[in-house]
């Protein structure tokens, strides 16, 4: 539960511009590839939830807000004492991989991408398995736009 609570909180905390969440009609636009297996579907909240069937492993938020700095990123994870493991920064993508707890078991990761004209928040959540961070990691860096803005 820590794993979806801390990637709910840095979605909001990490970014200094307060914008407005997509409206679910033009969140359809986003074009987000899964891997095999996997669902997708908008949830009560009008988070993007993926996973595979029955469980729900990385949720989506699409965003008007700028492409935050990687340190900024980090310094919101820092803070609820999570060890950043990876650390990954370009034009159009920043995010960071982690682990939780004493035994560093969990892994979660955060990540945001510019897609077209939409920033692009991604967050494991607690349920997600190693494998499956990885896995959430590629579908964060190739969502993309279609459509206008």
């Amino acid at each position: 539960m820590k794993g979806l609570l801390l990637g709910a909180a840095v979605l909001v905390s990490a970014c200094d511009t307060p914008g407005k969440p997509v409206a679910p009609e033009a969140a359809a636009r986003l074009h987000v590839v899964v891997p095999e297996g996997w669902k997708q579907a908008v949830g009560t909240d009008g988070l993007l939830q993926v996973g595979p069937e029955g469980r729900v492993v990385l949720q989506i938020e699409s965003t008007g807000n700028p492409l935050p700095e990687l340190e900024s990123l980090l310094a919101a994870l820092e803070a609820d004492e999570v060890n950043v493991v990876q650390k990954e920064s370009e034009s159009d993508f920043v995010g960071a991989r982690y682990t939780l707890g004493a035994d560093a078991v969990k892994q979660g990761f955060l990540g945001v991408r510019q897609a077209g004209p939409r920033v692009v928040w991604c967050a494991t959540t607690a349920s997600a398995k190693p494998e499956e961070v990885e896995a959430a990691l590629t579908v964060c860096r190739t969502v993309s736009w279609e459509g206008g803005t």
